[in-house]
């Protein structure tokens, strides 16, 4: 079952309840609904829209949950979709998000051989629903797809294995970058803080609420899960007054929650950006002038968008990113998980054990290598002098592996604190991804289990083009069995008679095939834990 906590009761929902507590105790019949048929044409509230079958699934692609954001929307809100005559045609996926030619929202790689990505386009804020033909009151799962919130779409994750195991999936396109993100006060008098893509997601969640029942999903148990950028997000809706009510439980994959910019500073780069970079001059008329700007040029540009950005107890500069503060996101979510404010609902959370191993692969790959000459300055930058004194550079080592091991422990050494503070409150389950996944034919880089590594064993991730072994084969199916029965009850447990997962403080470890119950004191072997918990942001 799920743990509605922060639902109010209501009689209907007492009744639901003990219904269910009958089902648990063989009661009731499991089967007692009657049966349903899904088609490959469903009405959803804005008209009927028409489907097709894939794998044995049914998918509904690109259905608008929001207007366009162009013109005069730009920089706004989500506006309700309109509604169509007739049936419209949901057998393609939509846009993406405007975004960079070459951003895919993972490792910046070349696409499976004969993969096209969809058009970018401001007219973006589409969804894709998958679920089968026998769904009836199934448990829904919202996934938010990574990228730094600047690249990425939902149509690049192919749910299907998910769906088969009785999930209904919905893979969501929100605004990215400077177009999602732009914290100028001349665009923002409301105080929201700029955070138009989390809006987004929020317009979608509010959407599967009154539309997910049509394809056979139950409202009242919908888990939101995303990745990176998308983990992020989720962790923001944990806190985020107008994502109240519209999940039953998270799963946050690589999400940090101390991962936002304060308003201030978001709205100081943003000024800068459309004053030095676009060349808006502030005065009266800005605001139009800047939504009369072509969306290419803002995109293309969009690199120079600076905001300081705390990754766990690291501190770094990216561009556009999620910020705290205004009205959408009041505070930093760290901060009121620490306070327990976060929904109190049932949470799956993790990392990989290599995450920002990926940093050096990066800074390689841009012809700006980590070496032993520019080792020291970089860890100090994002770490701080107690780092450097912590993880020296010894004789042998591969400055770029040691780099990012220093920056993982950080990172992820902040997930597993975080996820405590939210075991005060509700159950969560921890896990650490340690299978050396594939990497890409050609690379020598030792990425390890990098970050986004567990991805293509959850989903068939269209721009990767990566086989796993029959050993990885079966830890797929293990943790899309975990994922499902999470989002089924509330609870990984369930599915597999030999994996008994425990709440916090213990954890599991995937890998080799497996998963292994590790303990809190192995965890902060690996990972320097009790060096970390003693830094903060500089």
């Amino acid at each position: 079952m799920k743990y509605p906590l922060h639902r109010p009761w209501t009689a209907t929902s007492v009744k639901a309840l003990f219904a269910a507590l009958l089902l648990t105790v063989g009661i009731l019949p499991a089967q007692a609904h009657a049966a349903t048929h899904i088609s490959d044409q469903v009405r959803i509230e804005t008209g009927a829209i028409h489907g097709r079958v894939e794998q044995g699934t049914l998918a509904f692609h690109n259905i608008p949950y929001a207007a366009p954001p162009t013109g005069d929307l730009r920089w706004k809100a989500p506006a309700a979709a309109a509604s169509w005559h007739g049936v419209r045609d949901t057998t393609r996926p939509g846009n993406r998000a405007m975004q960079p030619e070459d951003s895919f929202g993972l490792l910046p790689v070349n696409l499976a051989p004969g993969r096209t990505p969809q058009p970018v386009s401001e007219d973006s804020l589409n969804l894709t629903v998958r679920t089968t033909p026998d769904a009836h009151k199934n448990p829904v799962l919202v996934w938010i797809h990574g990228g730094s919130f600047t690249g990425g779409s939902g149509d690049a994750y192919d749910t299907t294995k998910l769906t088969k195991k009785g999930i209904v999936t919905v893979s969501v396109n929100y605004r990215l970058g400077a177009l999602g993100f732009l914290a100028d006060p001349a665009l923002d008098p409301e105080g929201t803080g700029g955070d138009y893509g989390l809006q987004d997601q929020q317009a979608a969640l509010r959407w599967v609420q009154r539309n997910i029942a049509a394809f056979g999903g139950d409202p009242g148990r919908v888990t939101i899960a995303g990745e990176s950028a998308g983990g992020i997000s989720v962790a923001a809706h944990l806190v985020a007054p107008g994502s109240r009510g519209l999940f039953d439980a998270a799963i946050l994959e690589s999400g940090d929650a101390s991962s936002t910019v304060p308003l201030k500073a978001a709205q100081e780069a943003s000024k800068r950006f459309t004053g030095d970079t676009l060349g808006v001059k502030r005065g009266p008329g800005l605001a139009a002038r800047l939504r009369a700007l072509d969306a290419k040029t803002i995109t293309a540009e969009q690199g120079k968008l600076a905001f300081p950005v705390p990754l766990g107890r690291l501190d770094y500069a990216t561009g556009p990113w999620l910020v705290s503060g205004g009205t959408v996101l009041p505070e930093d979510p760290a901060t009121a998980i620490r306070a327990g404010r976060a929904a109190k609902v049932p949470v799956l959370t993790g990392t990989t054990k290599d995450e920002m191993r990926v940093f050096g692969f990066l800074r390689s790959q841009s012809g700006d290598p980590v070496t032993s000459e520019n080792y020291g300055a970089i860890l100090t930058s994002m770490g701080g002098p107690a780092a450097l004194a912590h993880y020296p550079l010894n004789p042998g080592d591969q400055p770029a592996i040691t780099l990012g091991r220093a920056l993982t422990d950080g990172w992820v050494s902040d997930v597993r604190e975080q996820g405590l503070q939210l075991a005060r409150n509700a159950p969560v389950y921890a896990y650490e991804f340690t299978d050396d996944a594939p990497t890409l034919p050609g690379s020598d880089f030792d990425l390890g289990a990098y970050h986004t590594a567990e991805l293509p064993y959850l989903f068939d991730v269209a721009d990767l083009p990566l086989r796993l072994t029959a050993e990885q084969q079966r830890l797929s199916q293990r943790m899309i069995g975990f994922w499902a029965e999470f989002a089924r009850t509330g609870n990984p447990n369930g599915h597999s008679p030999t994996t008994s997962w425990p709440r916090l403080p213990a954890a599991v470890s995937l890998g080799d095939g497996r998963a292994d119950v590790t303990s809190t004191a192995e965890f902060a072997a690996e990972h320097d834990w009790d060096f970390w918990k003693t830094q903060s942001h500089s």
